[in-house]
């Protein structure tokens, strides 16, 4: 059998020290969180820079950062287990556990095209240039046609069930599929046959092509082995994470790996040697993680429910005006009460991240606070929780104190993008307060309008749910009527 040949190109790459390194990544600051059961996926759109599409329980969730709530693709008669934009951005394709492909359109959530195959749960979906692979734990690799709906090539390489499908970004033809059988499958489409296999140490979790095409990233367990899909040489292999790697994949640039992980961090690694640069550490271990197309934005799903979205903060610029404007002579001095209040604010989040770094967490969330600004207090709230700090946060506090606090987290419940955050916050408040209620009154109020502002909620919540089973009612009625006339 003839093997395809390809030109092997290296990636230039530069060295940077750890430490900007470090202060480059720690740029990133939350811009959202949001909770769902077992976030299982998340594909950032190649076409909208903060768009995201989060796969959990039978629905597909699509946040953006031009909508205040994000659109829901159903459809899905089972549980849904990964996602995949096509290039464009136009189209989304889902793998489920009903052995189905669906493929929505991305702005509309239309379903155009459900693709019948499999005999057991989609792991893995992939878009090719000119059709669209999927595969899983009945371990068979299907081509698709999604415009006629039909299989236009079957590979049966596999003995266990395949996780992970991808395409070469340079070659069109040439795919790869890693498996739980221990081993990355490299096809070339045009004869329908394997050109190499290569076998890793532990089942395979997650693979990438590197931007130029010639290396391939595998996850394997623990480890990350990088292999020369050209020669089939191994390049690298090496551990810096205690638990299964979940995810990898490279920048724009091949410049840096990241890989993310049940021990609850996502690592960076340069890709001359592989050595690790930095590692980010989060409360619970990643289920996934994606980052957008231009390296601006990540976002991560964590085993306790939350999904957070980070994006790099980007410098202000003076605003510059031509000396034939009025704005140009009266600069400085007609400035609103908003243009006054933003050099304070700056240096208000100067001091609170000094105070952060100095441990002094109590006067970081006072500053927080003080500034009255929603984004800036659940910021520094969320930074203190990763640091394990917040109980030296809120020690030691008297009424005056308190009561800022208190009534952040009495108006801000309402809002469910916080609510897990302001619940763990209530409750580390209750285990050190619970002893000086009834000692003050003020104290009592305060703790009494939680009380009811928490009670409120729950209603609010127990109504949610039971207008939600109406609803599935009524779509489950709807369904099969839909069968039934088909």
């Amino acid at each position: 059998m003839r093997r395809a040949q390809f030109t092997l190109f290296k990636a230039p790459h530069e060295k940077r020290d750890n430490e900007l390194e470090g202060k480059y990544w720690d740029d990133f600051t939350p811009v959202s969180s949001y909770t769902y059961p077992s976030p299982k996926c998340i594909r950032f759109s190649p076409s909208q820079k903060q768009t995201f599409a989060v796969c959990s329980g039978m629905n597909v969730f699509v946040h953006s950062s031009t909508e205040s709530q994000p659109k829901v693709i159903t459809r899905h008669k089972d549980f849904v287990y990964t996602c995949e934009y096509r290039n464009d951005g136009a189209l989304i394709s889902t793998g489920c556990a009903d052995g189905k492909v669906r493929v929505f359109d991305s702005t509309n959530k239309t379903l155009l095209r459900t693709l019948s195959g499999h005999s057991a749960a989609v792991r893995t979906v992939c878009w090719g240039k000119e059709m669209l692979y999927s595969s899983g734990d009945d371990m068979v690799v299907k081509a698709w046609d999604f415009t006629t709906k039909s299989v236009i090539g079957s590979y049966t390489n596999h003995t266990d069930s395949v996780r992970s499908i991808v395409q070469c970004p340079t070659n069109p033809f040439l795919i790869a599929s890693g498996s739980y059988d221990h081993t990355v499958v490299l096809y070339d489409t045009r004869s329908k046959n394997s050109i190499n296999v290569f076998k890793h140490k532990n089942p395979v979790e997650d693979i990438v092509f590197h931007p130029v095409g010639t290396l391939i990233a595998v996850a394997n367990g623990q480890m990350i082995t990088v292999w020369d899909s050209t020669t089939g040489s191994q390049i690298s292999d090496y551990s810096y994470h205690t638990n299964l790697v979940t995810n990898i994949l490279f920048d724009t640039d091949g410049n840096r790996l990241f890989s993310s992980s049940l021990d609850c961090s996502i690592n960076v690694y340069e890709t001359t040697n592989y050595s690790k640069l930095h590692n980010l550490v989060y409360p619970s271990p990643i289920l996934s993680f994606d980052m957008n197309k231009d390296s601006t934005a990540f976002s991560v799903g964590l085993t306790n429910g939350e999904v957070i979205l980070f994006a790099k903060q980007q410098p202000q610029q003076a605003e510059n005006h031509s000396a034939s404007s009025a704005k140009y002579f009266f600069q400085g001095k007609t400035q609103t009460s908003e243009e006054k209040k933003e050099p304070e604010i700056n240096k208000t989040k100067s001091d609170i991240s000094v105070n952060i770094r100095k441990f002094d967490y109590d006067d970081a969330l006072d500053k927080a606070l003080a500034t009255k600004d929603e984004t800036i207090i659940i910021s520094v709230i969320r930074e203190i929780l990763y640091r394990n700090g917040l109980k030296i946060a809120l020690s030691r506090r008297d009424e005056n104190t308190l009561e800022p606090l208190m009534t952040f987290l009495i108006n801000t419940l309402p809002n469910p993008l916080h609510t897990k955050i302001l619940v763990e916050v209530m409750s580390q408040l209750l285990d050190l307060y619970a002893q000086d209620l009834g000692k003050s009154v003020v104290f009592d109020e305060m703790f009494f309008k939680m009380q009811k502002r928490l009670e409120k909620e729950i209603q609010l919540n127990k109504n949610m749910q039971q207008l939600l089973g109406q609803i599935d009612l009524i779509i489950g009625a709807a369904d099969c009527a839909r069968s039934k006339s088909d």
